[in-house]
């Protein structure tokens, strides 16, 4: 919830946040392929241009209005919602936990 706040509030942020992740993706590409694993080198890089190219995107459109073409002129968060975003991702931490019981012993 805090990315899209940010994406909402303050697109060029934002943008900066993304491209960091776009940026560790292409270093992490570079590490992949010297450490000859070239799949997940292919997928690192592959991610990392496509991080990029929203990174480009949200950094040129620089309000929520001319990023959504119009679409989401206001977003509304009420305590409702916030309640069930955070039931579901309480719910998907302990789905996720008793999915794998083994990786939860040390």
């Amino acid at each position: 919830m805090g990315g899209a706040w940010l994406l909402y509030t303050h697109t060029r942020v934002a943008s900066y946040a993304i491209g960091l992740v776009s940026i560790g993706l292409l270093l992490w590409t570079a590490r992949l392929g010297w450490r000859r694993q070239f799949l997940a080198a292919a997928l690192a890089l592959l991610g990392g241009g496509f991080f990029g190219n929203i990174a480009f995107y949200v950094f040129t459109n620089d309000t929520i209005y001319k990023l959504t073409q119009g679409f989401l002129l206001t977003l509304d968060v009420t305590p409702k919602i916030i309640g069930i975003a955070a039931t579901v991702a309480a719910a998907l931490g302990i789905l996720a936990c008793a999915a794998r019981p083994g990786l939860s012993r040390v």
